[in-house]
């Protein structure tokens, strides 16, 4: 795992799912991940499927409490695509060519 953090001490991760992983398996595995932290975390967990990538972002009540929400942050790194709630928010499919590097992205977000 590549476990990154923020200039603001916010850690995150982006993992990319095994070939053939469907949504509910990657969110399970981003809520996995994401409940582990003891500290403000994000968790992006990316599915590729030919020429489109599935995103899911999850982030714990410690990040939320400093106003984040996941999907605001995934809303942001995609132009307003996406949806979920408070702690749980995905995209089920982006073309590749319009995907922004997502570790700069989250990195920008969260700081």
């Amino acid at each position: 795992m590549n476990l990154q953090t923020t200039g603001t001490g916010i850690d995150f991760l982006v993992e990319e799912a095994p070939q053939g992983s469907n949504g509910p398996t990657n969110r399970a595995w981003a809520r996995s991940l994401r409940d582990m932290a003891d500290k403000p975390t994000a968790v992006v967990i990316t599915s590729h499927n030919g020429d489109h990538v599935s995103l899911v972002l999850c982030i714990n009540r410690a990040l939320a409490d400093f106003g984040y929400r996941a999907d605001s942050i995934l809303r942001g790194l995609l132009s307003g695509r996406g949806g979920g709630n408070a702690y749980d928010a995905q995209f089920a499919s982006v073309p590749v060519s319009a995907l922004p590097d997502i570790p700069a992205s989250l990195r920008a977000a969260l700081s």
